[in-house]
């Protein structure tokens, strides 16, 4: 299993001749100064129908994003020096309002709990186990995706997506 494939999706898709894995496209902005990091969701996604795309910083994640709309947001917090919550409240002024995943170096009850408070979808540790950040990654595209789909149904911008309620 790679970066990008769940056992799940595995047994549903078919390989073509190339190797590439057809169904389902994805679209990811990867949000990280680090090189590394962003290649090995490119190199390993890639082939799985994943189109990731890089921004540096929050600064050049707003400018690609008031051009195109990616619904999935991986925010890499890599520095301990660095003000997470400051650039996810920023990410939330997106209009498109879209599912921000947060990557961290280790993930506590603490952590989660203030994400989660700032609507972020889940947190994930950047060094840990793929298949975890996989899994949720995929969760954030299709439950977005749900979103979209009940255009008839207003649901509340002010709620966690973990918990999120439909307002009638």
């Amino acid at each position: 299993m790679t970066l990008f494939e769940s056992a799940g999706d595995s047994s549903r898709r078919r390989r073509s001749a190339a190797g590439r894995t057809t169904g389902t496209e994805y679209e990811l902005l990867a949000i990280t100064p680090d090189t590394s990091f962003f290649s090995s969701l490119a190199f390993n996604g890639t082939p799985h129908g994943w189109k990731v795309r890089w921004a540096r910083s929050v600064s050049a994640a707003m400018g690609i994003l008031a051009c195109r709309t990616i619904p999935v947001i991986l925010y890499d917090w890599c520095s301990a020096d660095e003000d997470w919550a400051t650039s996810i409240e920023r990410l939330r002024l997106i209009p498109e309002d879209p599912c921000i995943v947060l990557a961290a170096r280790g993930v506590d009850e603490d952590l989660w709990r203030r994400a989660i408070g700032l609507r972020v979808y889940d947190v994930v540790c950047r060094t840990g186990e793929f298949g975890h950040l996989v899994a949720t990654l995929q969760f954030a595209w299709k439950w977005k995706a749900g979103r979209r789909g009940r255009a008839g149904l207003h649901i509340s911008r002010n709620t966690n997506p973990l918990l999120y309620r439909l307002d009638r």
